[in-house]
């Protein structure tokens, strides 16, 4: 015990002394301002900082490429209060929490369209993009439901990727455990027509037994101008499920396609109508034991299907106005669960206005029509004023809701029982924020946060020898507190501290709890980025978590870059300081290790 300790002391120390380091190297940089990215989550219409009333926090494409990540989950791990947990080293499968709430409470999305999988939240980390089509990942922190309705409500994660005809790019990597990953990005266009296409793959025999993982995701992308864009993007996997469910050496495969489109209908000055239209299936396949196949083998196929139109819009007095309608279904067919469906209608409100030329407001109004679950109605209100010069200040009060999964209503295994007759979870949220901007390349924010839950379903059972059942838990309250700061250094060269406390507290219950109480309660990430040893680029990122009736740990991530023209080499070392840690329960992760690499194209 004495010997781990000591081992996580050394690698604390060493870790801030590395962030430490790059953010020296960095100072050689000139200043660029770090308040001025747009951001499209969170309301109708596209904020910046001055407007935006809601917490958002971005990850850039800049920094996608600077540090040392190489899939979106790593990269959330760059923000404090977004708690991974992740069961694969390379994405195999993951999961999100946001402020405290469960990994079915984030909303993810990509371009603004639903990922969430009505059979498990476990599969909404099957993101069909590659991270070479991302142009940046938003992060809104706390509920959302009131513009995109079910399951945001400890956050949404949007997905943005990179628009028009991009250079075309390739690269290859190797690294420890067999590992070998490629990747191909690029576009063509002729006339209004554009074609982006991109491609990821990656292997390796993993770092233990039964835990191999095979990785494919492809996506394409074709616009016709600003006035009809049809995608289709795949994600195909294949990994070792040693212990995830269970004391067995199992083996899991999903697929997921996701084939989307937008069409214009309308544009004329501020007005805009469009069209728009989405469907996903995903395919899952268990086995329990790799050595007794059949036995509690299960097969899943869940289907989503959407369409809807919207509407953007500025009035005379200058309120930015949005609205639209939708229908959608979900459907599963499995060997576990049964055949279900589900449908659902819906329709928002959305307007964010000036008031004078130092406030801001919003407001907002969503409501869903469950087949099963009768109404749903979440507003919500935000608003933010200056109050000097480098001084802002802004709240929000939110609701939201999020409808039970197929498997917390049917799932059944000898350790397991479903109900069917859940209720949906719903909650109101508050947060109150200060923003610091002192100098156009210093920002830094303060937020304090609290959620009322009521109905949180979670698998319980009275005593260690009984089975687990879903059921709704009266009451969970949530609060917290997140403070950030990032300063500019340069051209891409900058340093951000992100913290978050949360604690959560249910109602008293004598039940034995799964998931309520397994939560982040500290989060801490620092990254940086700079150029350091003659035009060597230097990337580094602290993740620092400490989970509820677990030890604390901090991995230290780097990347060391070189570039050449169009050609970049560049060398990986994930957990530097080779710490033993569990970001789920009872699933080991990887110690350190290094990949190499190259880049061409810019």
């Amino acid at each position: 015990m004495r010997t781990h300790a000591r081992r996580r002391a050394v690698g604390y120390v060493c870790a801030a002394l590395v962030v430490v380091a790059a953010g020296q190297v960095a100072r050689a940089q000139g200043p660029q301002a770090v308040h001025e990215t747009v951001v499209v989550t969170g309301s109708s219409h596209p904020s910046t900082f001055d407007t935006v009333t809601r917490a958002v926090r971005v990850i850039t494409r800049d920094e996608l490429e600077r540090l040392p990540v190489a899939t979106v989950i790593e990269a959330l791990r760059t923000l404090g209060a977004v708690d991974v947990r992740a069961r694969g080293a390379r994405g195999a499968q993951a999961d999100f929490s946001l402020r405290g709430a469960g990994f079915g409470q984030a909303l993810v999305l990509i371009d603004g369209v639903r990922l969430n999988n009505s059979q498990t939240g476990h599969h909404n980390g099957d993101l069909p993009v590659p991270i070479e089509a991302i142009e940046r990942i938003e992060v809104l922190l706390g509920a959302g439901a009131a513009l995109y309705g079910a399951d945001a409500v400890g956050g949404t994660i949007n997905i943005v990727t990179r628009a028009g005809r991009q250079p075309w790019r390739a690269g290859v990597g190797v690294g420890q455990h067999a590992l070998i990953d490629g990747s191909v990005d690029g576009g063509v266009s002729r006339g209004r027509w554009t074609q982006q296409v991109s491609f990821g793959a990656t292997r390796t025999d993993g770092f233990m037994f039964d835990r191999d993982e095979s990785i494919l995701v492809a996506r394409t992308r074709a616009s016709l101008g600003t006035t009809t864009s049809v995608g289709i993007a795949v994600a195909d996997k294949a990994f070792g499920a040693n212990g995830f469910y269970g004391n067995s050496p199992s083996k899991e495969w999903t697929q997921q396609v996701l084939v989307d489109g937008r069409q214009s209908l309308h544009a004329r000055g501020t007005t805009r109508v469009t069209a728009r239209a989405a469907y996903r299936t995903h395919r899952d396949h268990f086995q329990w034991d790799v050595t007794r196949p059949g036995v509690a083998e299960n097969k899943h196929r869940t289907h989503a299907a959407s369409g809807g139109i919207d509407l953007q819009a500025r009035t005379r007095r200058g309120w930015l106005v949005g609205a639209g309608v939708e229908h959608a279904a979900d459907w599963i067919r499995s060997t576990n669960l049964g055949d279900h469906d589900e449908h659902r209608t819906g329709g928002y409100v959305d307007a964010q206005a000036a008031l004078g030329t130092r406030a801001h407001t919003s407001l907002g109004l969503r409501v869903d029509r469950y087949e099963t679950f009768g109404t749903a109605w979440t507003p919500s209100l935000g608003a933010g004023a200056w109050v000097s010069g480098t001084v802002r200040v802004r709240g929000a009060l939110t609701r939201s809701f999020r409808a039970p999964t197929f498997t917390e209503r049917y799932y059944r295994d000898p350790a397991h029982e479903a109900s069917a007759d859940l209720a949906p979870e719903r909650a109101w949220a508050g947060d109150a924020a200060i923003d610091w901007v002192p100098h156009p390349e210093w920002i830094g924010t303060l937020t304090l946060f609290a959620r009322r839950e009521h109905d949180v379903i979670d698998w319980v059972k009275p005593t260690v020898a009984d089975r687990w059942r879903t059921r709704n838990i009266r009451r969970v309250d949530t609060r917290g507190a997140e403070v950030s700061l990032k300063r500019a250094l340069g051209t891409g060269a900058y340093v951000s501290i992100d913290y978050a406390f949360t604690d959560v507290v249910p109602d008293a219950l004598t039940l034995l709890s799964k998931y309520t109480l397994d939560y982040a309660r500290h989060g801490v990430a620092v990254t940086a980025s700079g150029v350091a040893w003659r035009g060597s680029g230097l990337g580094t990122t602290l993740a620092f978590r400490q989970r509820t009736g677990r030890d604390a740990y901090l991995l230290a991530d780097v990347r060391v870059s070189r570039r050449a023209g169009p050609v970049t080499v560049f060398v990986d070392v994930k957990n530097l300081f080779d710490q033993e840690y569990e970001e789920v329960r009872g699933i080991a992760m990887p110690g350190r290790w290094a990949t190499a690499g190259v880049r061409v194209g810019r």
